[in-house]
């Protein structure tokens, strides 16, 4: 870099550290200054650990607000990995699995969800592949809501994915889902 111009990794190694720090001084202050962020960039990577680092120690009630706030969020990033994974960790996290600050991948399995859930996470997932055609993202947070599912909800989602080919017939994030489906 120019001679004055600190490299690009030192910058975002530095706001790591500084919302690290922040999360864990002033929760509320880090959730405010990483909410803006994340409005005008959802793949602000030191954002979402921050975030996790920040509601951890809060009742696990609060987060049904930070639900609400990644589905406004996925209106306008609805291709953000980071938010659907922090979705997942919010689920989780709010129906029985205390990931702390951790990632939750998708290779583990959805908590028992209350099937309320489950039906308005599936909702969001259709409306968001509906708003955003081909949406890798939102094909695979059903995935991991389909393997918490028993043999009924796995054929009805085997179901639900073969209407939606039909009326999405190019859409081969749900044609694999479809097949990940059949598997299950």
């Amino acid at each position: 870099p120019p001679p004055g111009r600190t490299p690009p990794n030192c910058r975002a190694e530095a706001l790591r550290l500084g919302l690290a720090r922040l999360a864990t001084s002033s929760p509320a202050a880090c959730l405010s200054l990483t909410r803006a962020m994340l409005l005008v960039k959802a793949d602000a990577g030191s954002c979402w650990p921050a975030r996790k680092a920040a509601l951890s120690p809060q009742p696990v009630a609060s987060l049904s607000r930070e639900l609400s706030l990644a589905r406004a969020l996925l209106t306008k990033h609805p291709k953000s990995p980071g938010l659907w994974e922090h979705r997942r960790w919010c689920l989780s996290r709010l129906f029985g699995v205390d990931g702390g600050g951790a990632h939750r991948p998708l290779s583990l399995p959805p908590p028992p969800l209350p099937a309320e859930v489950v039906a308005g996470e599936l909702e969001l997932c259709a409306w968001i592949a509906d708003l955003y055609p081909k949406n890798y993202y939102a094909w695979m947070h059903r995935l991991w809501l389909l393997r918490g599912m028993d043999a009924a909800g796995a054929a009805a989602e085997v179901t639900a994915a073969e209407a939606w080919l039909r009326t999405h017939p190019s859409d081969h994030s749900a044609a694999s889902h479809r097949l990940k489906a059949a598997e299950a």
